[in-house]
């Protein structure tokens, strides 16, 4: 997460449960960067995520489906 909001975060969707821990994992599938305001949009349903990637708003390094499982489980 990027802006006032700043930090590295691991998240891992296991057994249907969403697990966020405070720190960044090497051996990730993707790597999404997002500032708050536009993360906090996302998850209120606000900002489309297709949209949201085509415009730069969110960018994704790595596996995009992935990316895209994650993005389906928050909303």
């Amino acid at each position: 997460v990027e802006g006032k909001a700043e930090g590295i975060f691991y998240i891992e969707i296991k057994d249907g449960q969403l697990h966020v821990e405070p720190y960044d994992y090497h051996d990730r599938n993707a790597r999404l960067i997002i500032n708050g305001t536009n993360l906090m949009k996302l998850v209120n349903g606000k900002l489309d995520p297709v949209l949201a990637f085509t415009t730069g708003k969110l960018k994704v390094d790595g596996d995009t489906n992935a990316a895209m499982e994650l993005i389906r489980f928050l909303k």
